[in-house]
């Protein structure tokens, strides 16, 4: 996105975990392919405002897997590994 890197091979993948009361089985996962930003800008805050300025950054995603009942794995993967493993039950 900026400078013009805004190829493939620029794009990330990445989960959201769902986890159990003792936060540690995860009860599911989505699993996402090909992220990317495409807009990133600094939130508005009031005049003599206390809080502290945020960011706010706009993704999009190619695709996405449902994952019921995974064991727990990293957050983030390398694109090479997504395609390699072996899913647990998926649903689409």
């Amino acid at each position: 996105m900026i400078k013009g890197d805004n190829d493939d091979s620029k794009e990330k993948n990445g989960s959201i975990s769902l986890l159990g009361a003792d936060l540690k089985e995860e009860l599911m996962r989505i699993d996402l392919f090909n992220l990317g930003i495409f807009r990133i800008g600094q939130d508005r805050i009031e005049a003599n405002s206390d809080r502290v300025a945020t960011v706010s950054a706009h993704l999009y995603c190619e695709r996405m897997e449902l994952v019921l009942g995974a064991p727990a794995k990293p957050a983030v993967r390398s694109a090479r590994t997504a395609r390699r493993r072996a899913p647990a039950r998926k649903v689409r």
